[in-house]
């Protein structure tokens, strides 16, 4: 399979604790960003359903 390069901005701290994280499950930041871009693709990672927005129930000023 060919691979590209890809290059991307993100926050100092939050590359520092995916990268921790990755190390606690002893992979790397880039196989994780790999693998996620994989199940991304292939359509496994999907946003849950969406609530149905609830009306805001007015109260009478009359009492």
């Amino acid at each position: 399979m060919a691979m590209k390069k890809i290059t991307f901005s993100a926050d100092d701290d939050l590359l520092d604790r995916a990268e921790q994280i990755a190390r606690a499950k002893g992979t790397t930041l880039e196989e994780e960003v790999r693998q996620w871009l994989n199940d991304f693709g292939e359509g496994r990672w999907k946003l849950p359903p969406r609530e149905p927005k609830r009306r805001k129930v007015r109260k009478s000023a009359k009492g």
